[in-house]
């Protein structure tokens, strides 16, 4: 797998992140436990609050210019000296926390700190994922579930997006491992507890991709000796990614380790994977959620226009282009919003929904249920468009003409339609389906003759 951009000296980017892109390759036994969907990512701070652009200087940093005396060499012994001041570890939860709500109070710090994981989001054969970092950025923006306790894992196998926070988490501060003592402490458990069990079990079935340590980050070196020592000559490979790999340096100790070391951009790797994952199976393209929101704007734009020139009493047969808006609109909203849950992220899985709403659509028309077949109509058009915008990215199918414009109207007897045409044909025809017009005369008797009420349809039916 090849980075273009890198290869291409006369357009190439220099910047802090671009810099990182760097060209490699992918033996086939990874690509192979990708698509086979039995890899791990693994990932350190240097992916979270710690990456370039997310704070103008470390964490090891901001609490260094804080101890008095000679500055420790390493993180533990950082936070030893740290502690040891009075009320030296409410202080230094202090310091995380405040670290974190500054990352969060800037929209560019913020979007640096969460740039692999919103890459990982659509990422859904990376299911599994443990973490020494104490940020809730797994649970917030690839909405995974977090497991920091042993009595936790009961529930491992039932979560979606499981992520093992192996150091504790800034929701639960007593969890958080930091110290030296806490260290011994985590080690202790690891080698003891269920949560240690997990991950010899992990270690031992999938393949471990390791995100945002250097290949001597002693925090990586300790959890991965310890778990991965006790399995000898059955240990599996694993791999550490990392645009900072001292080839030269460090290939003995990985190669010891047994771990391959990729030398590029964690998030790069990650995008790079994508682009063959699509290639092989139906994987939805991360621009295709762009055009679902400049469609959803559009829509939104038009149903206000809309319904703002509507009255009930009067045109109560305009109700069901209401309810086709709304359903389409709902349907636009939700795979943007879901977006980063991976929920959307297999065509295969859109596909079926979207026969199932054939089926829906069908029940409600048989029953005479216009308003609720309306709505599913909009519904099931949302779901099409998407998969249609990812489809046309892959070439493998015809564009539709005009598919980048959604048919904005629709009736019941007529469907879906441009403004022009729903000006024409429906505006002045009420009675151009009898069944529907009764229907919309209900529903104008029970709203009565409230001025400016106009229906809505909720997302249920």
């Amino acid at each position: 797998m090849h980075n273009e951009t890198a290869s291409d000296p006369e357009n190439a980017c220099e910047c802090a992140i671009c810099s990182l892109r760097i060209d490699f390759e992918m033996d086939e036994h990874l690509l192979e436990e990708i698509e086979q969907g039995r890899c791990v990512i693994f990932a350190g701070a240097g992916v979270s609050t710690e990456t370039d652009g997310a704070h103008s200087f470390s964490f090891f940093e901001q609490l260094a210019a804080k101890v008095d005396g000679e500055e420790p060499n390493d993180f533990c012994s950082l936070i030893d000296a740290f502690e040891d001041r009075p009320n030296g570890r409410q202080k230094l939860i202090e310091e995380i926390r405040s670290r974190f709500q500054y990352i969060d109070s800037w929209r560019e710090l913020r979007e640096a700190a969460t740039r692999f994981h919103k890459s990982v989001a659509t990422a859904p054969y990376f299911r599994e994922i443990i973490t020494t970092n104490w940020d809730r950025y797994f649970e917030d923006v690839i909405s995974a579930t977090p497991f920091v306790y042993d009595s936790d894992l009961a529930f491992w196998n039932s979560a979606s997006r499981p992520v093992l926070k192996i150091h504790g988490s800034i929701d639960n501060l007593s969890s958080i491992v930091a110290s030296s003592r806490d260290y011994l402490e985590c080690e202790e458990r690891l080698r003891s507890g269920r949560l240690g069990d997990l991950m010899r079990h992990l270690f031992a079935t999938k393949t471990v991709l390791f995100v945002g340590y250097s290949a001597q980050d002693s925090d990586f070196l300790n959890i991965y000796r310890a778990v991965q020592g006790s399995m000898q000559q059955f240990a599996r490979t694993h791999y550490l990614i990392s645009p900072f790999i001292d080839e030269a340096k460090q290939a003995e100790l990985l190669s010891d380790l047994n771990i391959v070391g990729i030398k590029t951009d964690a998030t790069h790797f990650i995008e790079t994977v994508k682009s063959h994952m699509r290639g092989r199976f139906c994987f939805a393209h991360d621009d295709a959620y762009d055009d679902v929101r400049a469609q959803l704007s559009v829509a939104t734009t038009t149903h206000l226009e809309f319904v703002d020139g509507v009255s009930i009493a009067e045109t109560p047969h305009l109700i069901f282009c209401i309810a086709y808006q709304d359903g389409l609109i709902h349907g636009l909203q939700r795979i943007a919003d879901r977006r980063y849950t991976n929920e959307y992220a297999n065509l295969h899985n859109v596909r079926r929904q979207i026969e199932l709403y054939d089926d829906k659509i069908s029940a409600y028309t048989k029953a005479k249920d216009y308003w609720n077949a309306s709505y599913f109509v909009g519904y099931q058009l949302a779901l099409i468009f998407y998969d249609v915008s990812n489809a046309v990215r892959d070439e493998r199918c015809e564009v539709p003409e005009g598919y980048e414009e959604l048919p904005l109207y629709y009736h019941p007897k007529l469907g879906c339609m441009s403004a022009q045409e729903y000006d024409i044909e429906v505006r002045p025809n009420p009675e151009v389906h009898k069944a529907a017009y009764k229907q919309a005369l209900r529903f104008a008797r029970l709203l009565g003759n409230a001025e400016g009420i106009v229906p809505q349809h909720t997302p249920f039916g």
